[in-house]
């Protein structure tokens, strides 16, 4: 209902409006207040990116990831600096442009209650919040996902050689940003072509010929990747996952639905399991009547929800063939480029439950669950780096030797240790700062633990060592407490810290010269 002015009519906002805008703020604030340090994974891209622009491409090739994201990161730092916050805000803008989005889609994919709901789910997501506010390319990654989807959809309906052009570049920046884009295309490129296949099999010419300007226009944004491809299969044959194992498909789905309500808890878990159920049933769901729901498979509530689903089931299908068959690791966050129609799909689901009520009530307690879990995100530590060089510096001396095993315990301690210390990994006195990933399992079996702790004590000489450790890598779980043992037979050992239930954990012992 409408107010009038001096100046004519001026619309009230709704209540609804108002508790969007509440949302939604809580959303972006919850992106960039973090407590923990950089983490592994978010030292190795800052410490990556400080490179000049000629050697961050040849880091990379022993790292195993497309250059995109830390070329951006490379020019973000030279404006906005190389500080934890600094670092992590070029993905919160990632995450703040995902919302916006979010609603677009829903919208186009269903209706505004569906694009309302949806926006919600994102906003108070845990895993959104927790990849929007790290130094890494997910958050990045779910945006352009959905970017490209917004963009094959008005290519559909709209034509025009804008359109296909702008397919055409959405997926050629897929490909720069992250490996999980050749699942994802291919899996959109599959779907096309089955239905290019139904509609000459229907003799709908119009059709067919709107799925093969989509196939070439991938096609084309598929070539500006060609430039890269050597360094593809450089990693592939000689970096590739060999900190895990190659996941089952039942464990792709307990992983992606336990990481989708974030991470470490209960709350996590029921979250994660009830967006992935709804988001199963999302496409097919209708109320006809209060407290009566029917899940017509052979009916589709919009082709575009149906084609959102495909992307999500499709994309986490062939991921999970290729992995096996390349023993290569899964990860819940490679999965963020099909995140965003999980979250519409659940939406759709939730938003026409009957009676409304009710369906509010559902979204209640999942706002709740994901609020929790962005006071998680916010608060608890994913790495223990900051505790174990506050340890470390409250009892060493300038000069002391820092040994990290495995050498993935180094990147996110030292940079927050800092200079004045003799700092080198396991197996071969590197320094910490990157991680040289290339036949890594192999390398390291070329030293056992005895050789390892024979040069460090040389090293060493009569400065004290601290050995910076951790089980929680596969490859290293006998390796790390050998080499701690293979120095307690020259040195008495004193534990400093003991790795805690971080996602990047690692404990420390002090080893004093005689």
């Amino acid at each position: 209902m409408g107010e009038f002015s001096s100046n004519g009519p001026v619309r009230r906002v709704s209540a609804t409006e108002v508790g969007l805008a509440v949302v939604v703020t809580v959303g972006v604030v919850a992106r960039l207040v973090v407590s923990s340090p950089l983490w592994l994974d978010e030292a190795l891209s800052v410490n990556i990116a400080s490179h000049p622009v000629g050697e961050i491409l040849g880091l990379l090739r022993r790292d195993g990831h497309p250059p995109l994201y830390y070329l951006l990161l490379h020019g973000w730092m030279k404006l906005a600096g190389s500080g934890d916050l600094a670092v992590r805000s070029l993905s919160a803008l990632w995450g703040a442009a995902l919302l916006p989005l979010t609603w677009m889609a829903g919208r186009r994919a269903a209706d505004r209650r569906t694009a309302t709901t949806a926006v919600v789910l994102v906003a108070l997501s845990p895993f959104a919040a927790q990849y929007a506010s790290e130094a890494r390319m997910y958050a990045m990654f779910s945006t352009l996902g959905l970017t490209w989807w917004l963009v094959a959809r008005s290519a559909w309906y709209r034509g025009g050689v804008r359109w296909l052009a702008g397919l055409a570049a959405c997926t050629s920046l897929l490909l720069w940003t992250h490996y999980w884009a050749l699942w994802f295309l291919s899996a959109a490129g599959l779907g096309l072509a089955l239905i290019a296949l139904r509609a000459t099999r229907a003799g709908d010419l119009s059709t067919r010929a709107r799925a093969v300007s989509h196939l070439v226009a991938m096609a084309a944004g598929g070539l500006t990747f060609l430039p890269w491809m050597s360094a593809l299969w450089y990693q592939r044959a000689h970096t590739g996952t060999p900190w895990a194992r190659p996941a089952r498909p039942t464990e792709v789905i307990s992983f992606l639905a336990e990481y989708l309500g974030g991470w470490g808890s209960g709350e996590a878990k029921v979250l994660g399991w009830s967006l992935l159920v709804l988001a199963t049933v999302g496409a097919w769901t209708r109320f006809p009547r209060s407290w009566t729901a029917v899940v017509d498979f052979r009916d589709p509530r919009s082709a575009e929800l149906l084609s959102m689903a495909w992307l999500v089931g499709a994309t986490l299908a062939v991921a999970t063939v290729v992995g096996q068959l390349t023993d290569t690791a899964f990860a819940a966050r490679y999965a963020s480029v099909v995140s965003p129609f999980i979250w519409i799909l659940a939406a759709a689901a939730l938003s026409q439950v009957r009676p409304r009520q009710a369906g509010l009530s559902a979204l209640a307690v999942l706002s709740l669950l994901g609020g929790l879990g962005l006071v998680l995100n916010s608060t608890a530590a994913r790495t223990d780096a900051g505790r174990n060089a506050a340890a470390i510096r409250a009892v060493a001396k300038p000069g002391d030797l820092v040994v990290y095993c495995p050498d993935q315990a180094g990147p996110a301690t030292a940079r927050e240790l800092g200079p004045g210390f003799d700092q080198v990994t396991f197996p071969d006195l590197a320094t910490p700062e990157l991680i040289d990933w290339v036949d890594y399992l192999k390398h390291n079996a070329s030293v056992t633990p005895r050789q390892f702790a024979d040069r460090v004590l040389a090293r060493a000489g009569d400065r004290t060592i601290f050995l910076v450790y951790s089980v929680a890598i596969h490859s290293h779980r006998d390796v790390c407490p050998a080499v701690l043992e293979e120095l307690g037979r020259h040195r008495p050992s004193d534990v400093l810290t003991n790795a805690s239930t971080a996602y990047d954990p690692a404990g420390v012992v002090r080893l004093p010269a005689g």
